[in-house]
This record gives structure tokens, C-alpha cells and sequence, in this order.
């Protein structure tokens, strides 16, 4: 009985031999690849402390050079800025537009201060009349003084949609709300009735040049 107990118990190592020592001789293989696994994580770990290194003296190098130089990076942003500007006739600047052509200095000096105006609120006209729900509300409201619920209803549009339209025209400078009682009121502002008009005039224009 106790020898039918050994028989069917774990298998011992032989004498003398530990357990580890019999696993590796039983697989080789497996104790090979962590040796090379060891290995390839010591040779990639120096690796990149090596990169680490050259990137570090990469970047002393940079801010030595701009230390000697003197230039800070505000100011080599500066003549960056000022490279990039310099397409403009001017005497004391290179000027790109042919001799052929005729024009003024002072056309250059007035084109020059055109093109560098703030146009973010033309911009913002123009894409809030870019929407065609968007300009439906706009001659909707030149009509009369309208509650949100009228648009929601008349236009099957959600109210978190219609919401957002609003807005957008508002930050335009479009329209502007009132509050009465618990209805919210919209209307036209004095721009936005210009900008209708102007669009209106376009409009009849094209029309007039279709018939003729």
C-alpha cells in the first residue's frame, strides 16, 4: 500500500540533483531564451540611455548657441514674423511687384492697411448667414417679434438644435432676446435688419440680371 502511494505521488529528483537543476536539463530551450530575453533587456535599456544622452547634449548645444548669438526666442520669432511680412514696396524693403505695373506707393500703404484689418466679426456675420435655417429665421423675424416655440414648431427642429442656431446668430450680433413672462422673445437688432436688406438688395439684383 505505501509503495502504490510513492508510485502514484510527484516524481523526486534523483539524488544528489536539485529541482531546478532537472527542469533546466528537461528544457533546455526555455532557460536559453530567458538568458537571451535577460540580455536583450540589458542591451535596450543601454540603448536608450545612450539616445537620452545624445538628445541632452543635442539640446546644450542648442541653448549654447543661442545664448552666444544673443537672440532669445521672442525675438527670433519676431524676425520670423517680420521675413514673412516683408512682401510689401517700400524703400527700404525688396519689392516683388513688377516695374511694368503702375501703382502708387500710397496704394501699396492703403492696400497693406485693407489686408491687415480684424475681419472676426465679418466673419462671424458671414458664417451665421451661410446656415439656409439660419436665414429662414432671419426673414421669419423681419416679419415680427417671434417666441422660440414658434421656430419649433413651424420648422420641426428640436429645441437643443434651434438653441444653437440662435446663438450663433446672436453672437453675430444678428438678433437679441427678451424675456416675457415665462416666453422667450426674439428679434431682429438694427445691424441685422441692414445686413436683410443688403442681402434682399442682392437678391433683386440677381434677379433683375436673370430676366435681362
Amino acid at each position: 500500500m505505501r509503495y502504490a502511494r510513492r508510485r502514484r505521488g510527484k516524481k523526486r529528483p534523483p539524488h544528489g540533483c536539485s529541482g531546478a537543476a532537472t527542469q533546466e536539463s528537461a528544457n533546455p530551450y526555455k532557460s536559453r531564451f530567458q538568458i537571451f530575453l535577460k540580455y536583450r533587456y540589458a542591451g535596450m535599456k543601454e540603448e536608450a540611455s545612450q539616445t537620452a544622452q545624445r538628445y541632452e547634449a543635442v539640446k546644450n548645444q542648442r541653448s549654447e548657441d543661442k545664448r552666444v548669438m544673443g537672440i532669445s526666442k521672442t525675438e527670433m520669432r519676431g524676425a520670423a514674423l517680420k521675413k514673412n511680412r516683408s512682401g510689401a514696396c517700400s524703400h527700404s524693403k525688396p519689392c516683388h511687384i513688377p516695374a511694368a505695373y503702375a501703382i502708387s506707393q500710397e496704394t501699396v500703404e492703403r492696400v497693406r492697411t485693407v489686408l491687415q484689418e480684424d475681419i472676426h466679426e465679418s466673419i462671424a456675420v458671414f458664417k451665421a448667414l451661410a446656415d439656409p435655417l439660419r436665414l429662414r429665421i432671419l426673414k421669419a423675424l423681419a416679419l415680427e417679434d417671434l417666441c422660440v416655440c414658434v421656430f419649433v414648431e413651424l420648422l420641426n427642429c428640436d429645441y437643443s438644435k434651434l438653441s444653437y442656431h440662435l446663438k450663433v446668430l446672436k453672437e453675430a450680433g444678428l438678433v437679441e432676446c427678451r424675456p416675457e413672462g415665462t416666453f422667450l422673445i426674439y428679434r431682429l437688432t438694427e445691424f441685422g435688419r441692414a445686413v436683410l436688406g443688403g442681402m434682399g438688395a442682392i437678391e433683386k439684383l440677381r434677379q433683375e440680371g436673370g430676366e435681362t
